[in-house]
């Protein structure tokens, strides 16, 4: 990259060359491109050209580094509001909520993404519309508000539907399909992750493919196909791992630990699991932490140890409720039914 040495800013052609590598980076999900690209550029110059600032905190939360991204993107802030309602102001929006959510800050993301849809409404962008919808569902979810998850997730369907986006339709398969196997609708689930299966094999990416593995491993353990779910949770994993995908690995190994306790025993799920809590630990996410936090405190009932499952659940608990209050009562429910209370 050339500098103009008057005042350390890239000159307007370095700029815009670093911009069309970036996109073309984005396009192929090279996410380690984009940083390599920007790590060395002038914080200013992120911030007087935004859509630079944007795709390297994007780049930097799929490298498991969402802390700095959002930094970056509330520094962002002034400049996309000063621009008004474009797309990359509704971008911005989209993303923040999204780190939020995983810092467990769910009311602040659910109000931004709130925000982002009104935006949107009135912009008349399909596309932020139907991945708004999706993230709401999320936030459903997370609360165990299952038919409200669905909703939403059939929203963004629609919305795929319309724009053609045969990976969005696939991604709301794979999301009514994970809610499907939370309701213990077995069936329904298989049928949406077949169907989410079908569409990424054709228009996803490799990550999308091992998401997708990673869930439909889960629910092979929830009908008793366990040797299978734990081949596409290993299958997954391989792929996160080729990917030096740290944010989504962790994901596959808690599902490799919840399955390994039924193929593998006790000691290699919990290597898993472990491996699993220093992943959430490191990229920040908070609800997979407390997630694997619960699946560590279940494998010591388990052993018949409940005094090292309850520091576990403790620690799980006081996570969940930044969440949810279901979330930390349906833990509570679940391991009194192995003894622990």
């Amino acid at each position: 990259m050339t500098y103009d040495n008057s005042a350390l800013q890239l000159s307007r052609q370095a700029r815009a060359e670093a911009l069309h590598t970036a996109w073309s980076f984005q396009s192929e999900q090279n996410y380690r491109g984009i940083v390599s690209l920007f790590e060395s550029v002038p914080f200013q110059e992120l911030l007087s050209e935004p859509a630079m600032g944007f795709l390297y905190a994007r780049a930097l939360w799929r490298l498991g580094r969402g802390e700095e991204g959002l930094k970056l993107l509330k520094c962002l802030a002034p400049e996309c509001e000063a621009r008004g309602n474009d797309r990359l102001f509704r971008d911005r929006l989209n993303l923040e909520a999204a780190l939020l959510l995983e810092r467990g800050e769910i009311e602040e993301a659910e109000s931004l993404w709130l925000e982002t849809l009104g935006a949107a409404e009135v912009a008349g962008d399909e596309w932020i519309l139907a991945c708004v919808y999706t993230n709401l569902g999320v936030v459903h979810d997370i609360r165990c508000e299952w038919q409200q998850a669905i909703v939403q997730f059939q929203r963004s369907m629609a919305s795929f539907q319309r724009l053609g986006d045969h990976r969005g339709l696939a991604s709301g398969h794979h999301n009514i399909a994970m809610t499907h196997r939370q309701l213990g609708n077995l069936s329904d689930a298989e049928d949406h992750f077949e169907r989410a299966a079908y569409l990424l094999r054709r228009y996803g990416s490799e990550d999308d493919v091992a998401r997708c593995e990673t869930e439909r491993a889960l629910l092979m353990n929830c009908i008793g196909n366990c040797q299978l779910g734990e081949v596409l949770g290993q299958r997954a994993l391989r792929r996160f791992e080729r990917l030096r995908d740290k944010r989504n690995e962790g994901e596959a190994l808690r599902a490799l630990g919840i399955i390994t306790q039924n193929t593998r025993g006790y000691l290699r799920a919990l290597g898993y699991l472990r491996r699993a809590l220093r992943s959430a630990r490191c990229t920040k996410n908070v609800l997979l932490e407390a997630e694997v936090l619960e699946e560590l405190a279940v494998a010591q009932l388990k052993k018949g140890r409940p005094r090292m499952a309850h520091p576990l659940a403790e620690a799980a608990d006081r996570l969940y409720v930044k969440f949810s209050a279901i979330r930390s009562k349906r833990m509570t429910e679940r391991l009194s039914r192995l003894g622990a209370f």
